[in-house]
């Protein structure tokens, strides 16, 4: 059997009175102002131009390489007044021929004639030029490392580069290895600056 212990109607006397109207669900969003959304969009710009900086800093070797970002480049560095580094790639040189034979005016002298091909879609500086002679059992006998004033003739040192897809032609006059030096090896380097 149930007891009724309390006959009071008012089934919400019990709750606490507010002022306003209890909504249930989600609040309605704050009024944002447009400043603070000019400085979200102008942070994300901010950010977008650090990971731009950042993609070209660290590809900057392969992006130089590209001749249309080249030239993109260049056509602004003309109007700020800056300079694009030099791209060099060693890997894309290559010896078309190498000629070594005793020279034709002076005694105990070789002369070395070789051709430089630049392989690469953009135009390189000159090398340096690495040649060594070994002996049958492959050690070194001699050795030296040449600049493109010790190579090129005065009208070829007077172009900067190794246009895209061109031959270049040097000569050496060098001292005779002696009679162990039965092979040679020529090499295109670049040294770092």
């Amino acid at each position: 059997m149930w007891t009724i212990l309390e006959t009071n109607s008012d089934k919400t006397a019990h709750l606490p009175q507010f002022d306003e109207p209890l909504v249930l669900g989600a609040p309605p969003p704050a009024q944002r102002s447009w400043l603070a959304a000019v400085a979200y969009i102008f942070l994300i710009i901010v950010l977008f131009a650090g990971l731009v900086a950042q993609l070209v800093i660290f590809n900057k070797d392969t992006l130089l390489r590209d001749t249309r970002v080249r030239d993109l480049l260049a056509g602004l560095c003309t109007r700020v007044a800056c300079a694009l580094p030099v791209v060099r790639d060693a890997e894309q040189l290559r010896s078309t021929f190498v000629e070594v034979s005793p020279h034709p005016d002076y005694e105990s002298m070789l002369l070395v004639r070789f051709g430089i091909f630049n392989d690469a879609l953009f135009a390189q500086p000159h090398p340096s030029v690495d040649l060594s002679f070994s002996n049958t059992r492959k050690q070194a006998v001699a050795g030296r490392r040449f600049y493109p004033g010790h190579y090129l003739d005065a009208s070829l040192l007077s172009r900067i580069t190794i246009p895209a897809g061109s031959e270049i032609l040097g000569t050496l006059e060098i001292l005779d290895p002696g009679p162990e030096a039965l092979n040679y090896t020529i090499e295109f380097v670049y040294e770092r600056n």
